[in-house]
């Protein structure tokens, strides 16, 4: 005889099912949104309302974009800064030779010294050339090229203008002609852009202008005074002693104003990184508060979601005392 499986059988049979598969996928969202401590359903957490979350991922995007802009510039200022600070060890070296030289110079000596300059005058340029964060930090908007020509190309351009010269004055205002605005150093000299590297986003109303070029008068005065220094053999050997000796003189005293000169653009670029360190700061702080701002529409309870997942289980244990005890049910027993 064919044996029957009632219509109620089978329909008890898909809800238990169904009602198990419910139960463990609830109870296995809820593990992993335990072990993840983020909601997995945003859409459904959210009741479908995003606008929050939206502004919060927005405001995030741009701390991140400001926050990486600082730093680049702070990059940029701080490599500005150890150029400028290596130029002046070059400076301070190249006078202390010369004051110890000035009161009674020789061929020797002065010689001695020139090569010196030439040497310290190299280390200058190759400071001014100097590149950070995929930058050249004094060629102005011309960010991708060199700022100077090389310390012998701007030699030679100068021994050029000094051919026929026969006096320490002729001597420096040739020089100082070259290096002023409209000279020689404008078109063999400084290899940048004339317009500033451009302003740095570092906030919704900041932005920072790192504007140091190597065509800044004081920068051209520091170039000016060692190149004197460089080229001192051109004229000392034409001139009388005690004409060398006041040229000397008068050469101290010009580095030490490129020394001040060089202690104000310090203090320039001091100030800008004293703002981007603030700026970093304060990034950092917003960044903290817009994290804890995401975490807190994502996040899970944890204490609710574990009391939830102990229910799951007394459920699904419930589920399974109940099936098993519906397929060991008898006739016997379905009619005591």
């Amino acid at each position: 005889m064919m044996s029957m499986t009632s219509i109620g059988d089978l329909a008890r049979n898909f809800v238990l099912t169904r009602k198990n598969a419910q139960i463990k996928s609830n109870a296995t969202t809820l593990v992993e949104e335990l072990a993840s401590g983020r909601v997995k359903n945003l859409s459904r957490h959210l009741g479908g309302d995003f606008s929050h979350l939206s502004g919060v991922t927005h405001a995030q995007n741009l701390n991140a974009a400001y926050a990486q802009s600082a730093k680049e510039a702070g990059l940029i200022s701080e490599a500005m800064q150890l150029a400028l600070g290596k130029i002046e060890t070059e400076i301070e070296g190249s006078r202390s030779e010369l004051l110890t030289i000035a009161a009674a110079p020789s061929k020797h000596s002065v010689s001695q010294l020139a090569s010196t300059a030439r040497d310290s005058l190299s280390t200058i340029v190759a400071a001014l050339n100097g590149t950070a964060a995929g930058r050249s930090l004094f060629a102005g908007a011309s960010t991708g090229g060199q700022a100077l020509a090389s310390a012998d190309s701007l030699l030679d351009n100068l021994r050029a203008e000094l051919s026929g010269v026969t006096s320490p004055d002729e001597f420096n205002t040739r020089i100082d002609a070259w290096f002023a605005e409209g000279g020689g150093y404008d078109t063999a000299g400084y290899m940048g852009s004339q317009n500033g590297m451009g302003s740095m986003r570092i906030g919704a109303n900041e932005t920072l202008d790192l504007t140091v070029k190597a065509d800044d008068q004081r920068l051209r005065s520091v170039l000016s005074s060692m190149a004197k220094l460089s080229l001192l053999p051109e004229i000392s050997e034409s001139i009388p002693p005690e004409m060398s000796q006041s040229l000397l003189t008068g050469l101290a005293e010009s580095v030490s104003g490129s020394l001040v000169d060089l202690t104000t653009l310090r203090s320039e670029v001091g100030f800008a990184e004293e703002r981007i360190a603030e700026r970093q700061s304060s990034l950092a702080s917003e960044a903290t508060a817009l994290e804890y701002a995401y975490g807190r529409i994502v996040s899970i309870d944890p204490y609710e979601h574990a009391t939830r997942l102990q229910e799951a289980e007394v459920q699904l244990e419930s589920l399974y005392t109940l099936t098993a005890r519906l397929s060991r049910l008898s006739l016997m027993d379905y009619l005591r």
